[in-house]
């Protein structure tokens, strides 16, 4: 690792940590899927007790998407771990496609402010985002 990626990576560090840990976190506005249904943060609140825990190795927690709801009170930047849906466009047709945050800085950050710039998508992916802003920044 050269001098220059050091000093990058260091920035990009610093301004991951600059986040607001402690912040109120919201609910995501976005729909997930889980056991192979369509839920939203809506339901989880008609029964926090119960739903709030649910989780599993490939969806994901059910709490990470709405920590509000779910009264998860963290310093931590929390971000979604569960699949949510986007519309994506190509060759004129449009379809929803099931992505994780991960997907916004896939392609080396090449579409990441795009992708932070959907409605939602910010809010429920604030690592990822926030990330894409340094490495924009730091170019």
């Amino acid at each position: 690792m050269n001098f220059s990626t050091l000093i990058k990576n260091i920035l990009l560090l610093l301004t991951i940590t600059k986040l607001d840990a402690c912040a109120p976190t919201n609910d995501s506005v976005l729909a997930f899927r889980f056991e192979q249904e369509v839920r939203t943060c809506v339901w989880v609140a008609a029964d926090p007790a119960k739903r709030c825990v649910l989780q599993n190795d490939i969806a994901g927690s059910v709490s990470s998407h709405c920590p509000f709801t779910c009264n998860v009170n963290t310093c931590v930047n929390l971000e979604s771990n569960m699949y949510f849906p986007v519309l994506l466009g190509k060759n004129g047709a449009t379809v929803y496609k099931w992505k994780k945050c991960p997907w916004i800085n896939e392609n080396e950050f090449k579409h990441c402010a795009n992708r932070c710039a959907r409605p939602g998508i910010a809010e429920t992916c604030q690592v990822q985002c926030a990330l894409c802003a340094a490495q924009i920044t730091l170019g």
